[in-house]
């Protein structure tokens, strides 16, 4: 027997008669990260990150990382924090959002500390899923639907509880934007049914929080037009304007198609096309010119780009991600380069058969709360898409979208209207002021108040005035205080273990005559290229459940907003068709290259 073995089984024989459990997970404890020597050492949370297998498939795993801050700030929630895209990081949430550092936008090598980091309230936890998708690793298992993400979440989360078990008691939180709002209604539901199981592990749900989120495809898309229009993006004086509206009434007949069973309707895609084409200033022909940034309309971006440049610290954040201590640091076993948004996931990822996460809310709504929450800056998953899919949505009890009874709140930060709430049963929606796709990268120390909204919510405190104020302090107290006592209690069992751990080291090198080997690490000799996010999505389906049903009966309701804003722009009651007839697609550029939205 080797002296190794004979150590790890003295020491589980230790820890056994103590009853101390071993700490596997200290095997992807955070070491050496780069960049943070700036960083006041009290700012500096635990971290554990690392890649894990699915045991179901060779060769493939999904990347976490967790930051814990329990020693100066105790908390029993965590929050789980999911990216889009399909195919893009949460290490954008990491490293761009809701994460405790930021790349320094001097130098890429070092970190600078978010104040507005949701560490403040919660631990976290970022995990690069679908399979393939930023540090995610795999050779050719790659998820096509989202049925098959979320076994492959739940197959994650059986291995991750096992290292981390404390976090089973924990308050979860799942939270995540843009297509997580198609994964957090899809895992919510897969985790809540794995817990009912027997022999199914614990997890305990609190809610979920939805960021700027593609969530029913078929009515937001539906909202392009009416947004550009209502916000003075485009008027009647543009010279594709015809094009623009007879492609919205094009993606109207496609959702009341009863034979078109796609999942994201090819034609809703291009309206956007057309609108970045409609609305590109260039100088001449030549010039390529800008056009709106899609994820901000506050913003330009070069065309055909239109946003997948943003934001605007990603290089910094991709050069980071990319340091060969960083990989290091991270405890990348299956070495892979750091891009945003992976191509090839994304071109793979086209449910056929899952129906769309819109159709899973109202049973989750039965079990958990849920906040969707807009930045009112965006145009791709924008905030009037947003409302007239909760129009439609049964919040409970067969009511669709909020009753007349429902109160808005306007919601205050430090003293100014940072947005308005409304909440009815078990469902929550968020209008953030001033705030793009990426409601934290805008507004961190203000998107920390959506946990305390949502902490609030499940504790059942009223607000009065019609005013709701964050931040909100001692939220939780009396559940996330550190018991001293079992703290105390511990000391001399971890003592004990010490030593005895420091008596095999010595014993082992006594005997082996060398040190344990270093970790070593294998350079990335992937391309350097860039990959860029698309801003619309072509997936298809043959399980749509709300295809032509939902619109068919009475679709002049569904261009009620649209018709309103013609009227004003003097085209009166005419048709879509009477504007322009039939749309050369093919001179409407692709927006980006490669990648959907984040």
């Amino acid at each position: 027997m080797s002296l190794t073995l004979a150590g790890l089984l003295l020491f589980s024989l230790i820890a056994a008669v103590l009853g101390i459990p071993i700490d596997e997970g200290s095997q992807y404890l955070v070491k050496g990260l780069p960049g943070i020597s700036n960083i006041p050492e009290s700012l500096i949370p635990t971290m554990h990150a690392g890649q894990l297998d699915l045991s179901s498939e060779n060769n493939t795993g999904l990347f976490f990382w967790r930051f814990s801050k329990e020693e100066t700030a105790p908390t029993d929630s965590l929050v789980i924090w999911l990216n889009g895209g399909p195919g893009c990081s949460s290490m954008d949430g990491a490293m761009m959002e809701i994460g405790p550092f930021r790349p320094d936008s001097k130098d890429s090598s070092k970190l600078a500390y978010n104040n507005g980091t949701w560490l403040d309230s919660a631990d976290l936890l970022f995990i690069d899923q679908p399979i393939g998708t930023g540090f995610a690793y795999t050779e050719v298992n790659f998820d096509t639907e989202l049925t098959e993400a979320s076994q492959h979440i739940v197959e994650f989360l059986k291995e991750y509880l096992r290292l981390f078990p404390g976090d089973a008691t924990r308050k979860v939180w799942i939270a995540g934007e843009s297509y997580a709002g198609q994964y957090i209604p899809y895992f919510a539901d897969a985790i809540l049914k794995e817990v009912k199981k027997d022999g199914g592990f614990k997890m305990n749900i609190q809610g979920l929080l939805i960021g700027n989120g593609w969530i029913e495809p078929d009515i937001q898309s539906l909202s392009y037009v009416p947004f550009a229009m209502q916000h003075n993006l485009i008027d009647s004086t543009n010279p594709l304007m015809a094009r623009l509206l007879s492609q919205h009434e094009r993606c109207q007949n496609a959702i009341n198609d009863p034979q078109n069973d796609e999942f994201e309707k090819t034609q809703c895609d291009k309206v956007l096309d057309v609108f970045t084409r409609a609305t590109r200033v260039a100088k001449n022909q030549q010039d390529r010119g800008t056009c709106y940034n899609v994820y901000d309309y506050r913003k330009q971006d070069s065309y055909p780009a239109c946003g997948s440049n943003w934001p605007e610290i990603l290089p910094s954040t991709q050069n980071y991600l990319n340091l060969e201590q960083v990989h290091k640091s991270l405890n990348l076993k299956h070495e892979k380069e750091w891009t945003e948004c992976n191509n090839r996931v994304s071109s793979l990822f086209s449910p056929k058969k899952s129906a769309k996460a819109f159709d899973l809310l109202p049973n989750l709504l039965t079990e958990v709360p849920v906040m969707l929450f807009n930045g009112d800056k965006d145009i791709i998953c924008n905030y009037m898409g947003t409302e007239m899919m909760i129009e439609k949505l049964d919040i409970g009890g067969g009511q669709m979208g909020f009753s007349n009874e429902s109160e808005t709140w306007d919601w205050t930060y430090s003293g100014n209207s940072v947005g308005s709430v409304r909440n009815e049963m078990n469902l929550t929606y968020v209008r953030v002021y001033n705030s793009s796709h990426m409601v934290p990268y805008d507004l961190p120390e203000v998107s920390l108040g959506l946990l305390d909204i949502m902490y609030q919510v499940v504790a059942g405190n009223s607000y009065h005035e019609g005013v709701i104020v964050t931040p909100v302090h001692g939220v939780d107290i009396e559940n996330t205080a550190v018991e001293s006592s079992a703290t105390s209690h511990t000391l001399l069992e971890v003592g004990i273990v010490i030593f005895a751990i420091a008596d095999i080291y010595f014993i082992y090198i006594y005997f082996a005559g060398q040190r344990p080997p270093k970790s070593s690490l294998i350079k990335s000799t992937g391309s350097k290229k860039t990959k860029k996010k698309r801003v619309h999505w072509s997936d298809g389906s043959e399980e749509s459940t709300r295809s032509s049903e939902d619109f068919a009966d009475k679709p002049d309701e569904n261009r009620s907003m649209l018709s309103s804003i013609l009227t004003r722009l003097g085209y009166g009651e005419r048709r879509y068709e009477d504007l322009d007839g039939d749309i050369e697609m093919g001179d409407i550029e692709e927006m980006v290259s490669d990648e959907d939205v984040k």
